[in-house]
């Protein structure tokens, strides 16, 4: 999503209600116009065809210990050791059968994405190798030297290979922590996990609250338990988990260093899911495979606070033959809203809520609707903020939760992924945003959406 780079074309957006101050009606999405892939239907999106395989709608997840797959400051992955401006490689995400991801039958790939040893601001754009690449991003560089990371849901593409294109001489590193099956291999069908987006909760505050371990000392590890301490939609206790996804906060850091989540009872893997600098507050999306305890552990290298809101979790044992839960990406990020095509930024303590009805209609199944949507993966973008502050995305049937997305900072843009579930009972299909502060515009794009039956 370059932010400031390339113009803004119109697009076809969910439908806005606001509690603003200044009334914003926005546009009404065109529904004949999108469409996904899934169940081996053929559709058409924002112009861009999903990544599923003609044999079944897959997505079902194989959490990972995390593994370093490119390393461009070492050669590792690469064909060169550093990329310049406005250059796109192709990277192989397949084949590592040390940590169980095959060479072949794997429709997506979850990717902490960093960037490193940066020349200059700009943005990096994750995307399927031997697709366009989309007017979207899924990281911005604020300046020069800057070190920053997100994670990434992207459909594989030709050869088990995704592209990424800088806009910004830089270095990639690239770790993988999970990825999703296509059926049609054979695989996955019944074996693999399914996701369960959730309202957010707070289940980790070094800070004070919830799992109140006080500020985190440089070389800790912290062991966070998630069996039997979040809730699903029904507001029943999960007990039994294969993996989690959580943002994940550092706040008060101490000095430069970096993150690592990993399952309990492994060992620290040579990865890294967020990077810290001393006085900025800085937020990740995980997702990480659980222990057989049903917990995972945090390694600071620097002192700091951490913040675990949980956002979504995975379990197995779903009927193979159901929708529930599976992952089924785009073949390329969406755009779908921009508050800048309105002209209206979010102000101080207002809401927006997004009714995303349009586009569940469009998304076909062989010709045929393909029926409910339980959330949205999307990278979140905040730009020309006025004020320090922070960001929250949420389901709209609930009140809104102790929880963030992005953390702000005037006049920078930034970027997280998001897993957001979305309202159900008499309005469904709707999320809200909350602004705590100032005024900014934010935008969003969808590179997956998560089934349900």
């Amino acid at each position: 999503m370059p932010v400031s780079n390339q113009a803004e074309a119109p697009v076809n957006e969910p439908a806005r209600r606001s509690t603003r101050r200044r009334t914003a009606t926005g546009r009404l999405a065109r529904v004949g116009a999108a469409a996904f892939l899934v169940a081996g239907g053929l559709a058409v999106f924002g112009g861009h065809r999903a990544a599923v395989a003609a044999g079944g709608p897959g997505g079902e997840f194989f959490p990972v210990t995390p593994k370093r797959v490119l390393d461009t400051r070492i050669g590792l992955g690469a064909p060169q050791a550093f990329l310049d401006n406005a250059q796109t490689i192709d990277v192989k995400v397949t084949g590592f059968a040390d940590i169980g991801v095959p060479d072949t039958g794997v429709l997506a790939v979850a990717l902490n994405v960093t960037v490193t040893n940066t020349r200059v601001g700009g943005f990096v754009t994750v995307f399927p190798a031997g697709s366009g690449r989309p007017l979207a991003s899924n990281l911005n560089v604020a300046f020069g030297g800057q070190t920053t990371a997100n994670l990434v849901v992207v459909g594989v593409g030709a050869g088990g290979k995704v592209s990424v294109y800088t806009k910004s001489g830089t270095d990639v590193v690239f770790d993988i922590v999970g990825w999703y099956a296509s059926d049609s291999a054979g695989v996955g069908a019944g074996q693999g996990s399914r996701l369960e987006p959730v309202a957010p909760q707070r289940i980790l505050d070094s800070r004070a609250g919830p799992g109140n371990v006080a500020q985190l000392r440089a070389g800790t590890v912290t062991h966070v338990p998630v069996a039997g301490r979040i809730t699903d939609r029904s507001g029943s206790v999960v007990n039994t988990v294969t993996g989690v996804v959580f943002n994940l906060t550092g706040v008060n850091g101490g000095g430069n260093g970096f993150v690592t989540a990993y399952p309990s009872g492994e060992g620290r893997p040579g990865s890294s899911n967020l990077n810290m600098t001393p006085g900025i507050i800085k937020p990740n999306l995980v997702m990480v495979k659980v222990g057989s305890d049903g917990a995972f552990d945090l390694y600071n290298q620097a002192p700091t606070d951490l913040i675990v809101d949980v956002v979504g979790y995975y379990h197995n044992g779903v009927d193979a033959g159901t929708f529930r839960g599976r992952v089924v990406p785009l073949s390329s990020p969406y755009r779908a809203f921009d508050t800048r095509n309105s002209g209206t930024r979010i102000g101080p303590d207002q809401i927006d809520t997004w009714d995303f009805t349009p586009m569940i209609n469009s998304l076909q199944a062989g010709g045929a609707p393909a029926g409910n949507v339980a959330g949205i993966i999307a990278n979140l973008t905040a730009t020309q903020e006025t004020a320090d502050g922070y960001f929250t995305a949420y389901p709209a049937d609930v009140g809104r939760p102790v929880a963030s997305n992005l953390n702000l900072t005037r006049n920078t843009d930034l970027a997280n992924l998001a897993v957001v579930s979305l309202s159900g009972g008499s309005a469904p299909n709707h999320l809200t945003t909350y602004n705590q502060s100032g005024f900014v515009h934010y935008l969003a794009d969808v590179s997956a959406v998560v089934l349900a039956d």
